[in-house]
């Protein structure tokens, strides 16, 4: 497996290994759902089938990697229960997924690349209260909601020609980022 990170997430996992924390933190049920049900390609995009709603996917950008990091990002603390809802809970459940995603990937999609990015917001840095100015919003039906996040999760294919974020991983000051490459 490779991986690499900025030095704010070193900092968040203070010397753990990754592997380490995946096997001692198993996968909330809610998360393992989302694994379960897997990755499909569909017109040239790779999707978790558990945001697929409609049959085909309209390609509202020509840039492939955005359009798939749109369908696939999401944040880990909606999945995990108040009373675990921890930075530190949701930083080992946000691991804990990115390998079982990656052996999905491996599993199932093996001919091709993927890139899965965790990226921790380093804002107002609490280790307890998931409570500072850092916003996610996500749609449901139809209207707007507003949740903070500790941890968000995504992938997306490496395609040729196309200029990633590993060049330049300390570029991100306000972001702890582990990027997987399977």
């Amino acid at each position: 497996m490779k991986y690499k990170m900025n030095n704010l997430m070193k900092k968040r996992l203070k010397g753990r290994n990754i592997l380490v924390i995946a096997k001692k933190y198993p996968l909330e049920p809610k998360l393992k759902e989302i694994i379960d049900k897997g990755v499909v390609i569909q017109d040239g995009i790779a999707v978790l089938k558990w945001r697929m709603r409609r049959p085909k996917i309209k390609k509202y950008t020509p840039d492939l990697i955005q359009l798939e990091w749109n369908f696939n990002e999401f944040p880990i603390d909606l999945f995990i229960s108040k009373k675990k809802l921890t930075r530190e809970y949701v930083l080992q459940q946000g691991i804990a997924f990115a390998l079982a995603l990656k052996e999905k990937l491996l599993n199932k999609h093996s001919k091709s690349k993927f890139n899965i990015i965790l990226i921790t917001d380093e804002i107002k840095n609490s280790d307890t209260d998931i409570k500072w100015p850092a916003f996610y919003t996500v749609r449901h039906n139809e209207k707007k909601s507003t949740y903070s996040t500790a941890c968000k999760i995504g992938f997306h294919t490496v395609r040729s020609n196309a200029r990633y974020l590993l060049n330049n991983l300390e570029e991100y000051k306000m972001n702890g980022l582990l990027v997987i490459t399977v």
